[in-house]
């Protein structure tokens, strides 16, 4: 179990306690699946029920997160901190087809599947079927939490509005039985409407 408790730390630290860490935690998560076998079965666990269900799950998700959830977490952020998630550095990418194409493959790929694949699939699910049943909500807690501090080139407001929505890919991820593939789509369809969003009207 310490040593289980160790790998999990290993991979989670780095996102929370330096910028841009997820780019450290990428090749350890990769090591350790290389290496310890009991973690690649919870990790890949993907299709629930069906591809076209998890799919459709996911989109559906993903388009009431971006029309329904972030103008909620948005008003919250504003009230707690009196400012917006700071977008600033995306705002090269309106009217830019170049900046935007480069843009939706980053949120898209990275975004959609290596956040996914590290903070639910490994962090949330082998957490879960490692550490037992009982863990799921402290670790989805731990998990969103990392990831809005993972966030903070948005600003505290940003970081705020990231692990709502971390908290929410998170609770599709453990209602569709530990299932990856609609938590990827949900935050893919989610991150691809708000990166076109900025690239016509832009930063808001």
């Amino acid at each position: 179990m310490t040593l289980s408790i160790l790998l999990w730390l290993a991979v989670f630290a780095p996102s929370v306690a330096i910028p841009n860490g997820m780019l450290i935690s990428i090749p350890i998560v990769a090591l350790i699946l290389i290496f310890v076998k009991r973690t690649r079965g919870p990790t890949f666990s993907a299709v629930f029920r069906s591809i076209p269900v998890s799919l459709a799950v996911g989109a559906l998700a993903g388009a009431a997160m971006h029309f329904a959830m972030n103008p909620l977490f948005d008003l919250l952020a504003r009230q707690v901190t009196g400012a917006e998630p700071d977008l600033s550095s995306l705002a090269a990418v309106h009217g830019d087809l170049g900046n935007y194409l480069k843009l939706l493959a980053l949120g898209v790929l990275f975004g959609g599947i290596i956040e996914e694949l590290i903070d639910r699939g490994f962090l949330l699910g082998w957490g879960t079927a490692e550490f037992g049943e009982a863990w799921a909500i402290p670790l989805l807690l731990l998990t969103s939490l990392g990831f809005g501090l993972a966030h903070a080139w948005q600003g505290t407001a940003g970081m705020i509005t990231t692990g709502l929505s971390g908290l929410c890919y998170g609770a599709v991820y453990l209602l569709c039985d530990r299932k990856l593939l609609p938590a990827v789509t949900m935050h893919a369809t989610s991150n691809a409407i708000a990166i076109t969003a900025i690239y016509l009207y832009g930063v808001q």
